[in-house]
């Protein structure tokens, strides 16, 4: 913390997550005191009392505190939409029932696990790709594909579907816990969906259902499910505000301080 004259002014503080190879650093600065240096010292505090760089950071719709972080060496790699979807409400429930209802020549979503659905190590590479295009959360090392799947899925992930078409796999999506444990009851999370379709020419269809498989699940136990839409994905971000009843919000700046 920074206090002058007995005031807090600015606080800092670096959250070292295990699934994450840079450490998030969070500052916040109060109004009247920006634009003093008071962030650039508190960053070089918690550098220095931590050792704990490289850093990731995320900024809300807020320009001075994006060009703090710049000023400090990191980069803004991605605008990101946030919210919640609530899968029982009428509108979501109605255009969760009408996907599901429509047929899609040569394409199965089929749940992890199940009869025919791909093998684990299949998932797991096409997960860990885009997990690479996702350039501001690249591993320092390689995984294997087992650690590969264990990372993105999660130990306990409440569902995991696979799309194949053509006898391919093209897609997957995953409802998680909510990452903020106790900070989110009756919640889940869409921690990852993704496609790899180069000649398929529907893929706005294929994120679509997949959205609406996952959701329906969280339907089915009673969960509002949290999402993270980022341009590395924009069929996802697409298709997610194309869904009434949706609570989303638009504007988080992710920055890193070690551009690959």
């Amino acid at each position: 913390m920074k206090e002058i004259d007995g005031r807090v002014v600015a606080a800092g503080t670096v959250a070292f997550r295990e699934q994450e190879p840079r450490n998030n650093i969070y500052i916040h600065e109060a109004p009247g005191f920006r634009n003093r240096g008071i962030g650039q010292e508190l960053f070089k505090a918690l550098d220095t009392a931590h050792d704990a760089g490289p850093y990731l950071t995320r900024e809300f719709g807020d320009p001075e505190a994006v060009a703090m972080f710049e000023a400090l060496g990191f980069q803004a790699v991605e605008r990101v939409t946030e919210g919640w979807i609530h899968p029982a409400e009428p509108a979501t429930s109605f255009w969760i029932d009408g996907v599901l209802a429509t047929p899609r020549d040569d394409l199965s979503i089929i749940p992890l696990g199940e009869r025919g659905s791909p093998a684990p190590v299949e998932v797991a590479r096409l997960y860990d790709k885009a997990f690479q295009r996702a350039h501001f959360y690249l591993p320092d090392t390689p995984r294997s594909d087992a650690e590969a799947l264990d990372f993105f899925l999660g130990k306990q992930p409440m569902a995991t579907f696979s799309a194949v078409a053509g006898g391919r796999l093209v897609g997957g999506g995953t409802l998680s816990p909510p990452i903020f444990g106790e900070d989110a009851p009756g919640s889940a999370h869409l921690s990852w969906l993704w496609f790899e379709p180069p000649d398929l020419a529907d893929a706005d269809v294929v994120v679509g259902v997949l959205v609406a498989h996952v959701l329906d699940a969280a339907r089915q136990l009673g969960l509002r499910v949290q999402i993270e839409a980022a341009s590395i994905t924009p069929h996802f971000k697409s298709c997610i505000n194309s869904i009434p009843g949706t609570d989303l919000e638009e504007g988080l700046t992710i920055l890193i301080n070690d551009p690959v």
